[in-house]
């Protein structure tokens, strides 16, 4: 049992192999804190330390302009305070680099935004997100 499962929540899919919800009812609790109808990717204790999207908007915007090559629309979105890491450590964050090139994140596929010519993994996974959730979509319909 993971620490999702002691709230409200739906099972959407995966995103790099974590388990992707969305929160049926606000949660504060101790490992992380959302409201009803945000996106949790990971299901904390038990599972894998959480990460909050703030705004799905965002994520679906910067796909959009991602998909279209308008990379000046883009730097001025702020995707990486989209997205909110609870309980992460150090080794959270390389083993999730690891998992995230296993899954097309590379140095060529995404934005170079930071001072170190890398690009950032929060951009990719903002697109990762939305294109899931975009996908999900033309399934339903």
């Amino acid at each position: 049992m993971s620490y999702i499962d002691l709230f409200k929540h739906e099972y959407i899919g995966e995103i790099s192999g974590l388990p992707l919800y969305r929160a049926q009812e606000d949660i504060d609790g101790d490992e992380f804190q959302c409201k009803e109808g945000q996106y949790i990717i990971g299901g904390g204790g038990g599972e894998h330390p959480a990460i909050i999207i703030n705004e799905v908007y965002k994520a679906i915007f910067l796909n959009m302009h991602y998909e279209n090559n308008d990379w000046g629309s883009i730097r001025d979105i702020d995707y990486i305070n989209n997205l909110e890491f609870f309980g992460w450590m150090i080794h959270t964050y390389a083993n999730f680099d690891k998992l995230a090139r296993k899954n097309g994140y590379t140095d060529q596929t995404m934005d170079r935004n930071d001072d170190s010519g890398y690009p950032s993994i929060e951009f990719w996974l903002n697109i990762e997100f939305a294109r899931l959730l975009i996908k999900l979509e033309k399934e339903t319909k």
